[in-house]
């Protein structure tokens, strides 16, 4: 993807090892994107990891201990304490034996660490950042652009917040979660690195017609921080 985002303008910043753009050239339209149409964000740095086997649920209840146990579908966000550290995460359950884990980038391998360090005979934890590319699409017209490339519903009523689902989204698998933010409604889409190009060329393109368009981390940013 950093090919594409470099021919639209992208101003790239390295960030553990990842190239990801920092801005397109005008922050101040990307920021404006972000606000009255929508924004799309390279995602692909984020760590992966995950969780899946016969014994998955009874390991996460033990790692997690004291929350409800995640139905089927749901999202859950939290931390775990590391060495000198504490790790942010989002924890989705895609299946009744299978759990994803997402992450800041670099943050993969203590994440990994983390699940492997009670022994569990029949649960496998597999780092998969490597082999995802991911696309956030933020903004009032997020959910009007995911209309345009899938046939599910992700409406606020039908896909609230902090849900989960595979489906197909501009004809390849992806995984999607939704993770509002106080601005708004705000998406996560993950599909595998060979789909890169393509899958971002085609939400972007979709952007485009409604006003909206790539952006940077710094517009991001900016919108979190209510600049």
């Amino acid at each position: 993807m950093a090919r594409l985002e470099l021919l639209q303008g992208a101003v790239m910043s390295e960030l553990n090892g990842w190239q990801q753009p920092l801005h397109y050239g005008d922050g101040a339209s990307e920021l404006k994107m972000l606000r009255e149409s929508v924004g799309i964000q390279d995602l692909s740095p984020r760590g992966a990891v995950r969780l899946v086997g016969e014994d998955a649920v009874s390991l996460e209840t033990r790692l997690f201990s004291g929350q409800k146990e995640l139905a089927v579908g749901q999202a859950r966000e939290g931390r775990i304490a590391a060495e000198n550290e504490t790790v942010s995460l989002l924890q989705l359950r895609l299946a009744r034996d299978e759990f994803i884990f997402l992450t800041a980038p670099g943050d993969a391998e203590t994440v990994t660490e983390f699940l492997r360090s009670p022994p569990a005979p029949c649960v496998h934890t597999i780092d998969i950042s490597s082999g995802l590319a991911g696309a956030g699409i933020v903004g009032p017209q997020a959910t009007f652009l995911l209309s345009m490339i899938t046939e599910l519903d992700v409406s606020s009523e039908a896909f609230p917040s902090l849900r989960c689902v595979q489906s197909r989204f501009a004809d390849v698998p992806g995984l999607l979660v939704r993770q509002d933010a106080v601005t708004g409604p705000a998406y996560q889409l993950y599909f595998t690195r060979e789909y890169g190009e393509y899958v971002w060329e085609v939400i972007t393109q979709a952007a485009h017609r409604i006003g909206g368009g790539a952006v940077g981390t710094e517009a991001i940013k900016c919108l979190q921080d209510g600049c």
